[in-house]
């Protein structure tokens, strides 16, 4: 494979642009060549790179982009095995078919695609594996998504599957960066990796904090508003949607369980002596009562009473991770556990241990668990994903960026406040 400095039309007695070697850089031997052309045929004079995969049986040229416009010299058998939407254009009753004289040169303008990805699938399906050993060591995220918004168009995932489980596990992610966890939604549901998008929407739900308006966030911004980026179709959204409405869920479980907690330590029934502290005498009753409700109050901060006092139907403002929240609730079962004088109060075990600090353990676990317990995946993405599976194989991500101590690192600071 080789690339050419091209200034005009191919020649029509030329199946293949020539080469030039007179001038390249250091790394290659390429000619680096940019793309000025809009939307039409190039003109006289307009230079435009050119990228020969296939020089003895090329028989196609693809010439892609708008701003960077780039050609590429193919064999068009390859593109017709690797993909059915090349098959239906190229051997088709379409303007794209192969012209009737043979003489004349066979050119496709795909202007609305990005060549970077392209080139990457035509080397592919050309198997010019070498070529690609710079993108398979350390693929970078934004790479994969791109290259897979290319294969999504025409069809070519299967093309994909000798390298997916290498891309997976070497590709270059930062958590801490909304954008990039975008782009891994994308690509684990191209890749049909059922099982690593459940593990990450988890661990979204366990450690994201949200912004004013409610957005998940995490150390680099707000997630959601990022979606409505160019090209995020490939992004399952609603996976953000079930996240957000999960965590209000959570949410408003555990502050009305505190709320109805505090109510308890201070109705008729806690000062008669028929409910809270029952082991003593009443004087001494009252007296554990209140200082049980202090230790609530004071383990409690302002952001998490103000949450307790919201309306039941309004969303809970709390913008803090899940796993902030478990602070709290571990300070009350100590305080009650080492503060007070009536150790063995049934106040203890049976209000704060049944009621809160269960949710401790119980938030701590959708780290944990592998399956989908909030049923965070839609039955629709499960089932294209299980397509794509049946495509390219069981596909395997780094189990590294599922740690704990990666995911605390994005609620440290910013939005979601300092770590426990």
């Amino acid at each position: 494979m080789s690339v050419v400095e091209s200034r005009t039309t191919p020649n029509p007695q030329h199946n293949a642009p020539k080469e030039r070697k007179d001038k390249t850089d250091n790394s290659s031997g390429h000619v680096p060549v940019n793309a000025n052309c809009h939307n039409t045929p190039p003109c006289a004079g307009i230079k435009m790179r050119t990228y020969i995969i296939d020089r003895k049986q090329g028989d196609l040229t693809l010439r892609i982009g708008q701003r960077d416009r780039t050609e590429f010299f193919v064999n068009s058998r390859a593109l017709i095995r690797a993909s059915p939407v090349f098959r239906c254009m190229l051997d088709g009753p379409f303007l794209e078919r192969r012209p009737s004289d043979r003489n004349e040169p066979w050119v496709i303008y795909l202007p609305e695609d990005d060549p970077r990805p392209a080139r990457t699938l035509f080397e592919l399906v050309h198997l010019h594996t070498g070529t690609l050993l710079v993108f398979t060591e350390t693929p970078h995220i934004a790479d994969l998504y791109e290259m897979l918004i290319f294969s999504d168009k025409y069809d070519m995932i299967r093309a994909l599957q000798p390298w997916a489980n290498v891309w997976a596990s070497r590709m270059t992610v930062d958590i801490s960066d909304p954008i990039h966890i975008l782009y891994l939604m994308g690509v684990q549901r191209e890749f049909g990796a059922l099982d690593s998008l459940v593990r990450l929407a988890n661990s979204m739900l366990l450690y994201c904090g949200t912004d004013e308006d409610g957005n998940l966030s995490v150390k680099g911004g707000a997630i959601d508003p990022l979606g409505k980026r160019r090209n995020m179709h490939l992004v399952p959204m609603d996976v953000l949607d079930n996240i957000t409405a999960a965590r209000q869920s959570i949410l408003k479980t555990y502050f009305t369980r505190i709320r109805d907690f505090i109510e308890k330590l201070k109705s008729p029934l806690v000062l008669e002596g028929q409910e809270g502290c029952t082991k003593y005498p009443q004087d001494e009753q009252n007296a554990c009562n209140r200082r049980v409700l202090d230790l609530v109050v004071a383990a409690l901060g302002t952001e998490e009473m103000e949450c307790i006092q919201t309306d039941p139907g309004d969303p809970v403002p709390y913008q803090k991770s899940l796993y902030h929240l478990t602070e709290p609730l571990h300070q009350i079962d100590l305080g009650l556990r080492f503060a007070l004088e009536h150790r063995k109060c049934p106040s203890r075990s049976t209000w704060v241990a049944g009621l809160i600090v269960k949710g401790v353990e119980r938030i701590k676990a959708y780290e944990e668990r592998p399956e989908d317990m909030w049923n965070l995946v839609s039955q629709e993405n499960r089932e294209y994903m299980l397509r794509q599976r049946e495509k390219l194989g069981e596909v395997e991500f780094d189990s590294e960026m599922f740690e704990r101590g990666k995911w605390e690192t994005i609620c440290e600071g910013g939005l979601n406040g300092p770590m426990l």
